[in-house]
């Protein structure tokens, strides 16, 4: 950032707007902004179907690099869609082929049913370990870069 004696805010900011993936001027990037330019670069570069960046944490790692270097943005996300923790707690979901999941069957029926669930283990409940190993190669491949971030969407 620069200092107010040296190089100008607005300078800074015009610098910061071309490496932004919405465009424009500056914005913090969003909770989701790069999840969207991520999605965008996979399918154009790579005719990834979304289902398969949704289960594979190789293919979620790929796509957000192709973004980063397409967008230049200031962080990647090991983040997947907003069913992944009820998924861990044991709804079923449903995968279409090329759209988000949707909730076939909740875990929770009824309100007393909160009081039998199980804290989740992220190495092994539904797809929490793919967001794991999706930040572990991101960070392997990208090292000190960019920020990695872990994400949990909230609708």
């Amino acid at each position: 950032m620069p200092s107010t004696a040296s190089t100008s805010w607005k300078g800074y900011l015009d610098d910061r707007a071309r490496a932004n993936p919405c465009g424009g001027s500056f914005q913090p990037q969003r909770q989701g902004s790069g999840h969207s330019a991520d999605l965008r670069a996979c399918r154009e570069n790579r005719g990834v179907p979304l289902d398969r960046y949704l289960t594979d944490a190789t293919v979620l790692a790929q796509c957000q690099i192709a973004a980063l270097e397409r967008y230049r943005h200031d962080a990647v996300f090991a983040l997947l869609d907003v069913n992944v923790e009820t998924e861990a707690l044991g709804s079923r979901l449903r995968f279409p082929k090329d759209g988000y999941p949707s909730v076939e069957h909740f875990a929770i029926e009824h309100p007393a049913a909160v009081a039998e669930l199980e804290i989740p283990d992220p190495g092994k409940a539904g797809r929490m370990p793919v967001l794991l190993e999706a930040a572990r190669l991101l960070r392997q491949r990208l090292e000190n870069r960019v920020l990695v971030a872990g994400c949990v969407l909230d609708r």
